[in-house]
């Protein structure tokens, strides 16, 4: 949580977010899932469809919802993991 954290870990924070590692995306070869909120409105769903465009070897999954729905159903979240890692 942001708004817990100290002054130099919000600034650390800060600092990552506006980093931006599209550059190296593509590089990426290895399977990936990404799992993204429907209505995220911290992080939109257009940021996530563009990671997925550029990592060649990635899947989205797009699930009802805001940030942070790993939170909100644990239970779905694992699933979609579970399947995306047996599959």
């Amino acid at each position: 949580d942001y708004l817990k954290l100290s002054a130099i870990m919000r600034k650390t924070m800060s600092n990552i977010l506006q980093e931006d590692l599209s550059e190296i995306l593509p590089s990426i070869k290895s399977e990936t899932l990404i799992l993204w909120g429907s209505e995220d409105k911290t992080t939109p769903l257009n940021q996530g469809l563009k990671i997925k465009k550029l990592m060649p070897n990635s899947k989205i999954i797009v699930h009802p919802g805001g940030h942070s729905f790993h939170l909100r159903d644990p239970k779905t979240f694992a699933e979609h993991i579970k399947i995306f890692l047996i599959s």
